[in-house]
């Protein structure tokens, strides 16, 4: 990524540091913004949804959900139906 950018990975960190986050905490966010969508917007099963973020366990990615949103990503789902 560093390279894609002209920049050194350490200048990427530090800059990424000066704005309050991390190449993790970018990372986490896409997967967040992606996986309401894949949820809200799709009828992917929940185990592709998973694959496609780069989950190998379904249940670290419902975990994970569960940490963004407060709700499982059935709740979710149900949710955007309604």
């Amino acid at each position: 990524m560093a390279h894609d950018l002209g920049m050194s990975t350490r200048t990427l960190a530090r800059r990424l540091a000066e704005a309050g986050t991390t190449f993790f905490g970018v990372f986490e966010a896409y997967r967040e913004v992606m996986a309401k969508s894949m949820i809200a917007d799709t009828d992917m099963s929940f185990t592709e949804v998973a694959f496609v973020l780069g989950y190998s366990d379904p249940s670290t990615f419902s975990t994970a959900f569960k940490r963004w949103t407060g709700r499982t990503p059935t709740q979710y789902r149900k949710q955007a139906g309604d």
